[in-house]
């Protein structure tokens, strides 16, 4: 993979790794069935070495991640424009690997639980009775980190 470009702004792997467990939603960059760029923000959570995500059983997103697994997410928590100083003030992640869906049971109910942890902790009890109603009309998906890039300009 090709080094960062603007070295003195890369950040150290524990950083990137606190932006991710820290950031609200993320960007999924994905190749469409036609061969376009397709980018769609997305709630997700991170587990271990992977990122989920949760779709519709079918769509477009799940389309080109069977047409090429090869996707990339990005994940900004900071974002400051600095307008006489002409810049922004940042802090991003972007997360490289391949997306596949989630097929064991057990696997899509941990997602799914870390979810509703991440997003409505008030709400355990409420998430696990929402989990059952639509878990089967819902896909969860993994991306298994290979690499990722972080940096900031502050």
């Amino acid at each position: 993979m090709r080094k960062m470009r603007l070295i003195d702004c890369e950040l150290s792997n524990e950083k990137a790794l606190e932006i991710l467990q820290k950031g609200v939603f993320g960007t999924l960059a994905i190749s469409d069935v036609e061969g376009y760029a397709y980018s769609v923000p997305l709630n997700y959570v991170m587990l271990s070495d992977t990122l989920y995500f949760h779709c519709a059983k079918e769509g477009k997103k799940l389309e080109g991640i069977i047409k090429n697994p090869s996707v990339s997410f990005s994940v900004v928590t900071v974002s400051n424009i600095k307008d006489k100083e002409f810049t922004t003030e940042y802090e991003s992640v972007i997360v490289f690997g391949k997306a596949y869906k989630v097929e064991v049971e057990e696997e899509i109910m941990d997602t799914l639980k870390a979810l509703i942890l991440k997003y409505s902790p008030e709400y355990l009890s409420e998430g696990d009775l929402y989990i059952q109603k639509f878990k089967r009309a819902t896909q969860v998906v993994g991306i298994k980190v290979s690499h990722f890039t972080a940096k900031a300009n502050d």
